[in-house]
């Protein structure tokens, strides 16, 4: 699902942080997406759907450590 995504322009967008807790700096951003447009067979799914991205980039204080995730929800 990452490939329907890519180039989309999302409906909404925020972001949470920077956030200091756990030894760790962590920001979030939020995309949200119609998944409608995306998803494949929308029959179905029977009516709408959305779909949340997830990003969140995290530094770990004591080893300066940078990681990179990002999660799909529908």
């Amino acid at each position: 699902m990452e490939d329907r995504i890519k180039g989309r322009i999302s409906l909404y967008f925020y972001t949470e942080g920077p956030e200091l807790g756990h030894g760790r700096i962590e920001t979030r951003t939020y995309n949200i997406y119609d998944g409608l447009e995306i998803i494949a067979e929308k029959e179905r799914w029977g009516g709408k759907m959305t779909i949340v991205e997830c990003e969140s980039d995290t530094v770990k204080k004591s080893t300066g450590t940078h990681t990179h995730e990002k999660r799909l929800y529908m």
